[in-house]
């Protein structure tokens, strides 16, 4: 895991391993600025929890799998994937990983995303899907939002009133890639950014920061919403972006990597 200063350019590393898979499975701030991120470091994906500069790490789940982190706006609240009840659904726990409880009860469901009025729950649904869905808190009934083909992994924005996803369907321009829409489903708009899992907002709400793969490595880059080009937020010259989050006060925390391969020569077969 890396993370850069508030709107700073230089990361700097947190963990070396090369196993565990360290922010693997998502990454996200703390309202007060501490990190709650997935590892395998002792088992399956769990959550762990640490301040920003990595110290003081304290497991929060205890296998089951628990991964996409996303902390509520109050900072009391973390939602989770997890299938620990047979299938993915979302989950809940308090910040000591206490009080876990199941939220979502449909086919399989992951990604969780709260409003910051903590009124709202977005998700990402496999059924007719993938779709994105939306809960009223703590247990209203769900509801679809938009008709796209496929959509998926919401992120809500800091205001409240669109989320960022990503999307197919043949009817826009381009076809697939990251759109916004409005929380109750319209005003559907694309933006000239390819489909990616690393995407988040900026903490004023004016762009998205993002995973771009170019000659086959992964940077960030920020895109302002109101249009204009991204500029290039990092200066890997390899390597992959795993996860990524932005804090309040625009600290970027994310996941880089490099995957190693080998070739295995079979002669004969029985």
């Amino acid at each position: 895991m890396w993370t850069t200063a508030p709107r700073g350019e230089m990361p700097s590393q947190l963990t070396r391993t090369s196993t565990n898979g360290d922010g693997g499975g998502g990454i996200t701030w703390t309202p007060d600025g501490k990190l709650v991120y997935s590892t395998s470091a002792l088992s399956s994906p769990d959550l762990w929890i640490s301040n920003p500069d990595g110290t003081n790490p304290k497991r929060l789940t205890f296998g089951g799998v628990a991964i996409s982190p996303e902390v509520a706006p109050d900072g009391r609240t973390i939602y989770f994937g997890s299938e620990r009840s047979g299938a993915c659904h979302i989950w809940r726990m308090d910040m000591d990983g206490g009080n876990a409880s199941q939220v979502t009860h449909g086919s399989s469901e992951q990604c969780a995303a709260a409003t910051p009025d903590g009124k709202w729950l977005l998700y990402e649904s496999f059924m007719r899907g993938p779709s994105i869905w939306k809960m009223a808190l703590p247990s209203g009934t769900p509801v679809r939002l938009g008709d796209l083909k496929r959509a998926w992994w919401p992120v809500v924005s800091p205001d409240g009133q669109w989320f960022s996803l990503n999307y197919e369907d043949q009817r826009f321009e381009p076809p697939a890639g990251v759109g916004i829409m409005r929380l109750d489903g319209t005003g559907f708009k694309p933006l000239n950014i390819p489909q990616t899992w690393n995407r988040r907002w900026s903490p004023d709400g004016k762009a998205l920061y993002f995973a771009k793969t170019q000659h086959g490595t992964d940077n960030i880059w920020k895109l302002p919403i109101a249009g204009g080009a991204p500029v290039r937020v990092t200066n890997f010259s390899s390597g992959s972006i795993g996860a990524l989050a932005v804090s309040r006060d625009e600290r970027l925390a994310f996941r880089h990597f490099n995957s190693l391969s080998d070739v295995v020569l079979v002669r004969s077969v029985r």
